[in-house]
């Protein structure tokens, strides 16, 4: 999967562009040691300051208690890219835009350092039969990680069923369901066959199905765009996935024409 480092003058013409169409954003800030995800959009720019919405009260996700000078990560999609980057918070204030009401908004520094990764990152890889993969999962987040003794109390595990630069769906092996809520903040270890480390990382809980084999976990990254380790982590998670459509295309070119896919694309 392609990305790409944007130069200064790259990024703040992809921004402004963004600012100018109101687009949705995510936001990303460190809360009590762990990453955590809210929905956000551009506000605009005014002047040579660039603001977005101070992430808004959602049923099931707390409110962020943000700061100045507190470091942001910003993630938006434009085109056939998706956008990643780091700043820091300027201020905390009302936006007034040219038409329209006034907005709580906050003012960030212009980013220094952009990436930009093809949205085909974020499609979904299936794990293939011949090469499980598994997870651990605790709830509070990679800085929580429960003890040996508790572990077998306090880790769910399971089977992964498939992923993406986004996140990952899990189909657990055993039949607890902790009525999670959406938003509510886990640690995971990821172990892909064959792959030389486990790959820790924040996830936030989206959704869950129950179905004959149980209960699957829907599940959101949290924080890897905003450390060095966390950039390693996902560019590993990008390789094993474009790995696995490789895997699929040659799959379904030597499969049988009559032969029945396992899912659609």
């Amino acid at each position: 999967m392609k990305h790409r480092d944007l130069s200064p003058e790259e990024a703040r013409d992809i921004v402004v562009d963004a600012a100018v169409r109101n687009t949705p954003a995510a936001l990303t800030c460190e809360r009590e040691e762990s990453w955590r995800n809210y929905p956000s959009r551009f506000l605009g720019v005014r002047g040579s300051e660039l603001w977005l919405e101070y992430p808004p009260a959602q049923a099931g996700l707390d409110t962020p208690d943000l700061r100045v000078g507190q470091l942001l990560g910003v993630a938006f999609k434009q085109r056939h890219y998706k956008y990643i980057a780091c700043s820091s918070i300027a201020d905390i204030g009302m936006f007034e835009p040219d038409e329209g009401e006034k907005v709580y908004g906050v003012r960030i520094d212009w980013p220094e350092r952009m990436q930009r990764l093809q949205r085909r990152a974020f499609n979904r890889a299936i794990v293939p039969a011949d090469r499980p993969a598994f997870v651990s999962l605790w709830e509070g987040g990679v800085a929580n990680e429960p003890p040996e003794p508790l572990r077998a109390n306090l880790v769910y595990t399971g089977q992964l069923v498939d992923f993406s630069a986004g996140g990952f769906r899990v189909r657990l092996l055993d039949a607890r369901d902790g009525g999670f809520q959406v938003g509510d903040l886990f640690g995971a270890i990821l172990t892909f066959a064959g792959a030389s480390q486990h790959l820790r990382v924040d996830a936030e809980f989206r959704h869950a199905q129950t179905d004959e084999f149980g209960l699957t976990m829907g599940m959101q990254f949290a924080g890897l765009t905003q450390t060095a380790r966390g950039r390693e982590v996902l560019q590993h998670i990008i390789r094993i996935a474009a790995e696995y459509h490789r895997l699929e295309m040659v799959r379904k070119r030597t499969a049988p024409a009559d032969a029945e896919t396992d899912f659609e694309d």
